[in-house]
């Protein structure tokens, strides 16, 4: 699943954003045991939370 959200933020992202997930919030997310959702995907995207 990282894989894929990682893929599509490469694909979505801009020179401005980013084109990286934030992997420090996804590795908080899981280590609190969030689901793998929509919403988590989401704020993982580059550009947000920022």
């Amino acid at each position: 699943r990282s894989a894929r959200t990682g893929f599509r933020a490469f694909n979505e992202g801009t020179r401005e954003t980013g084109r990286e997930i934030d992997f420090v919030a996804l590795r908080q997310a899981l280590a609190k045991g969030t689901p793998w959702t929509v919403e988590l995907i989401e704020s993982l995207m580059p550009g947000q939370g920022k």
